[in-house]
């Protein structure tokens, strides 16, 4: 009798060269996103018309950035490159998976919400399509993707059993950026 076992790849520790190589993967597309980000928020060509949109376009070639992912311009919320450095503990625990689930829901939240990026690309490399097509999302509903792409974000934060000691909490009073 034959046992066909398949492994995880979320829910597998990682080698202290695959915990590397993450992280600096992840540093690298957040750093790209942030610079992508804070050009656009450095211009006026960052609304929805073709202006815009052409500028999201070249920003995206320039950073090496898929389509699908989008660009934040709003100077209030979207990453820049402050955000990049403080997140860095947070990217090296989710990477390891010892994040608990209340830390995790921390990082979903500055990413949400506080420093709005495509945190799905940034951390798994998978694009969020937030605000895709002229009228919204086509297709999937769009909350369904979202809600995946969470799920398996925290899969993979919180698979270890052993958690990270206390993590700097990234959602609170933010006051001037």
């Amino acid at each position: 009798m034959e046992t066909a076992t398949t492994t995880n790849q979320h829910n597998r520790e990682l080698t202290p060269s695959e915990i590397k190589i993450a992280i600096a993967q992840i540093d690298d597309r957040l750093i790209r996103v942030a610079k992508a980000q804070t050009e656009l928020m450095n211009t006026d060509d960052y609304g929805d018309d073709d202006a815009g949109k052409d500028h999201r376009a070249s920003l995206r070639e320039k950073y090496d950035i898929p389509v699908g992912v989008h660009l934040f311009g709003n100077a209030d919320s979207a990453l820049s490159n402050k955000e990049v450095s403080i997140v860095n503990r947070h990217i090296n625990a989710f990477v390891r998976g010892k994040m608990t689930k209340n830390q995790f829901g921390d990082l979903y939240f500055f990413f949400e919400e506080i420093a709005e990026c495509d945190y799905g690309w940034v951390l798994i490399e998978k694009p969020m399509f937030n605000y895709r097509g002229k009228n919204g999302w086509t297709g999937t509903r769009k909350e369904d993707h979202v809600d995946l792409i969470v799920v398996e974000l925290q899969s993979i934060a919180t698979r270890a059993k052993t958690k990270a000691g206390k993590l700097p909490h990234l959602s609170g009073d933010w006051g001037d950026r």
